[in-house]
């Protein structure tokens, strides 16, 4: 009969980031979003100018539309949590 030891391992323990870390990410994906807002406002803008749209332009337009105010959206979310977070790292 065989035994076999095993070794107790101690389970890896993900480090969190610092603030400054998270800072740097947050401005990361702020800029990001940023700059697919522009992107998808350009192309509305498009679509705006034109006289006359199909049917499908007419959804594509709507589906811009709303895709634009969820890159908004998502744009103060991060803004919100980055405000935060400078504010709790000027605190420390």
């Amino acid at each position: 009969m065989s035994s076999s030891t095993s070794v107790p391992t101690t389970p890896a323990t993900p480090t969190s980031p610092t603030s400054a870390e998270r800072s740097s990410a947050l401005r990361h994906r702020l800029d990001g979003l940023l700059r697919e807002h522009a992107e998808v406002k350009l192309r509305v803008q498009e679509y705006q100018r034109r006289r006359w749209l199909s049917a499908g332009e007419t959804l594509e337009l709507k589906t811009l539309q709303r895709l634009k105010l969820h890159k908004k959206d998502a744009i103060a979310a991060v803004e919100t949590e980055l405000t935060a977070l400078e504010l709790t790292f000027q605190l420390d």
